[in-house]
């Protein structure tokens, strides 16, 4: 079975728990697409499986090495996010054991989405601001695109950094 399943890098805890209640309604996690996105699933018994999705670009080999020797299993590497599984009886592992390492996730995640934002907001600023020719199809559904954009990264920075206060405040 596929499953199209957006979501956003801030609330990684919705997808964790959608696919821990899919396998234990006998669906587990087979392969992923599209920036994890597209999820395949095969029928299988239910079974106790925890997830956890991290953003790293920068895995070291001894960092894989050390996870999976925790019998933790990389299920998809995509653009820098990573969505391990592990299988369990009686407590559920978590892969983050302290705040810290989900802060520094969330912060390798708003660095990025800030860099982003800073090399797109000369070309946003322009784009919006050229009032030339303002009745021309094209011009028109380029601002609207780029104020979409705009705000997009306005909230998901807004809400990064809320998530990171969030988590330095427990």
């Amino acid at each position: 079975m596929k499953e199209f399943y957006l979501w956003l890098g801030w609330n990684c805890e919705r997808l964790e728990q959608h696919l821990e209640k899919m396998a234990q309604n006998g669906w587990r996690l087979k392969s992923t697409s599209f920036g994890i996105t597209v999820l395949e699933y095969e029928r299988q018994e239910p079974s106790k499986v925890s997830y956890c999705l991290d953003f790293n670009p920068k895995y070291t080999e001894d960092a894989i090495s050390i996870i999976k020797d925790d019998q933790w299993h990389a299920i998809s590497n995509s653009s820098g996010w990573w969505l391990w599984e592990k299988e369990y009886k009686t407590e559920k592992p978590k892969l983050f054991t302290d705040k810290r390492s989900l802060i520094d996730r969330d912060k390798r995640l708003f660095f990025l989405l800030l860099l982003l934002f800073l090399t797109q907001f000369p070309l946003i600023i322009t784009t919006l601001s050229n009032n030339y020719n303002l009745f021309r199809t094209s011009q028109i559904l380029i601002s609207i695109i780029y104020a979409f954009l705009f705000l997009f990264y306005i909230y998901a920075l807004t809400r990064l950094y809320l998530h990171i206060h969030k988590y330095s405040k427990q």
